[in-house]
């Protein structure tokens, strides 16, 4: 029973750590600040922060019982982001797998309006006999004309009907010639359509092949093991660095993470990559140590900096230059590990 009153336990709620002590030991409660007494629960409360979690850690580690049991809060953040990472993860697959229907429903129907297409050769090339058999047609009443004025001249203006006759003849060849006219015209006409529909359906087929290779690309780059090895060396091993998802995000998650650890480690609060990279300025004005930071650092942070604005704005870049921009990100990401400052930890005691 004796022992017993001489326990010293820690608990904690969502947002405090509850530290029940003998009375007699109270001083040692008062060292971590701030601090108050919930005369109800009869224990000392504190916020439930990442200061008050090392700070007790420090005071209490070698005395405390094992029914203790509280938690670094960073650990929630942490459980927030993976599953936040994973829903980001499916709404992508969701978007791909649209993307991929949509794109075979575009293929299926320019497979419609090439046949739509051939049907329209077809017709015109019917249209090219009809105009051929006219040409015949056409050189045959030539030698009819020709064997007619043979005749007037031999009858000297005696068949005046047969000449009538003629220029109703040469009255019909004329229409004739003026419809064969317009014909190769709109003949001409609707082979540049097919040319233009052909071209149309080749630039499609080549983006396609383009979507079809990138969708490839991710995935053989995410189940390849080559890539993240290599990161995973340059960084000791890292376990940060297993979480990341190589796919068009990734930029955008090692600029937020960049971000957040180095205003950890510089002990600022909402100062943003630019600032700490490029005017070393906190949100108050005060001027960042430069050497916390060096220049080599800087420059690999305004390389994930830049990329990630390239990749924002697809319109201005190659498609072909994307996976290598997400790549020099992950790489540049890889190499701060070992010359970021670090965040001072407690001893314990």
């Amino acid at each position: 029973m004796q022992r017993k009153q001489h326990e010293i336990r820690i608990s904690e709620t969502g947002a405090e750590y509850l530290l029940f002590i003998p009375a007699n030991q109270r001083q040692r409660a008062k060292r971590v600040e701030p601090i108050r007494f919930d005369f109800s629960r009869r224990c000392w409360v504190y916020d439930r922060n990442l200061s008050n979690y090392y700070a007790l850690i420090r005071e209490f580690a070698d005395d405390l019982t094992l029914s203790s049991s509280f938690t670094n809060p960073q650990e929630d953040e942490e459980r927030s982001y993976l599953s936040d990472t994973l829903s980001e993860m499916d709404d992508t697959i969701s978007t791909q797998d649209d993307e991929i229907k949509s794109l075979k429903a575009a293929v299926e129907q320019k497979d419609r309006q090439n046949s739509e297409l051939q049907e329209e050769i077809d017709r015109l090339h019917g249209i090219a006999k009809g105009i051929h058999s006219l040409d015949e047609r056409l050189s045959n009443k030539d030698d009819e004309i020709q064997l007619l004025n043979d005749a007037i001249g031999e009858r000297n203006r005696k068949n005046n009907q047969l000449n009538r006759q003629i220029d109703q003849l040469k009255a019909e060849i004329n229409n004739h010639k003026t419809t064969i006219d317009d014909l190769s015209q709109t003949l001409s006409e609707k082979d540049g359509e097919i040319q233009s529909f052909s071209d149309a359906v080749d630039e499609k087929d080549r983006e396609n092949s383009q979507l079809r290779t990138q969708i490839t690309q991710l995935q053989d780059i995410n189940t390849h093991p080559g890539i993240r090895d290599i990161v995973l060396e340059a960084t000791g091993n890292d376990p940060e660095f297993r979480k990341f998802n190589i796919d068009e995000y990734l930029p955008i998650a090692l600029e937020e993470w960049l971000e957040t650890h180095l205003n950890q480690a510089l002990g600022r609060r909402n100062v943003d990559l630019y600032n700490l990279i490029d005017n070393h300025i906190d949100c108050e004005g005060e001027k960042l140590n430069p050497d916390e930071f060096d220049y080599s650092d800087r420059h690999l942070a305004y390389v994930i900096r830049t990329q990630r604005n390239v990749l924002a704005h697809p319109k201005e870049m190659k498609k072909e230059t994307g996976m290598a921009r997400i790549l020099c990100c992950f790489f540049a990401a890889a190499l701060l590990p070992s010359k970021r400052p670090k965040p001072k930890q407690p001893a314990f005691r």
